[in-house]
């Protein structure tokens, strides 16, 4: 008779208390994509900017566009501005555009006019005629006076000159009519001996003047 043979199966039930321990748990790793969200946030950035720039410009093109064509329009002014000023500085002044002054007829505003010795009473004393001899070592004194009428608020000089070199020039303001007015000179020996004695007005056009030579002897 054949033998049969048993056949034991073990199973091996892990405790409770070992289960815990030697299970593990498992990890989550999370991984971030970075070239993805470079992506994403630059189209948002560029989306934004766009959307500022539509916004903005709308406020702001038509001051824009007029200080522009101001500019444009002011700049050709002023570069012939510059132009004509220059021209002007640069082209001569011919003597047909010069002012010219009319001369004025003194001829009736001038009652007196001569050279005397002294003057004595606001009057000359002892007229002068020419040529007037001096010494040549004793200095002379000659006075002119001269009596305006009707330059009321003017102002004269009475001038001095030797061979047409000013010596001396006497400011005078002539306040009332028939004004009178006196000028005291020193005559020394010179080798110079043409005088003349003037007077003038502030622009300096001649009323009145009295030319002499003084010979030293």
């Amino acid at each position: 008779m054949e033998d049969r043979k048993n056949i034991v199966i073990k199973v091996k039930y892990p405790t409770n208390g070992k289960s815990k321990a030697n299970v593990s748990q498992p990890k989550v790793i999370e991984q971030w994509d970075i070239k993805r969200i470079a992506i994403a946030a630059g189209g948002l950035l560029v989306f934004l900017i766009v959307l500022i720039t539509v916004f903005f410009s709308g406020d702001d093109s038509a001051p824009n566009n007029e200080s522009s064509s101001a500019i444009v329009n002011k700049a050709p002014e002023t570069d012939v501005a510059k132009a004509s000023a220059q021209n002007a500085v640069d082209k001569p002044v011919s003597k047909a555009e010069q002012p010219a002054f009319k001369n004025i007829d003194y001829s009736k505003s001038v009652l007196r006019s001569t050279l005397s010795f002294t003057i004595k009473n606001s009057e000359p004393q002892g007229r002068v005629t020419s040529p007037l001899h001096l010494s040549k070592t004793k200095p002379v004194s000659v006075f002119y006076f001269a009596e305006l009428n009707g330059m009321t608020g003017r102002t004269v000089y009475i001038e001095w000159l030797l061979e047409g070199d000013l010596i001396t020039r006497k400011k005078v303001n002539i306040s009332g009519d028939y004004w009178r007015m006196t000028s005291r000179q020193y005559l020394n020996d010179n080798i110079k001996t043409h005088w003349v004695v003037r007077v003038a007005d502030d622009r300096g056009q001649v009323i009145t003047q009295i030319p002499f030579d003084a010979i030293y002897e």
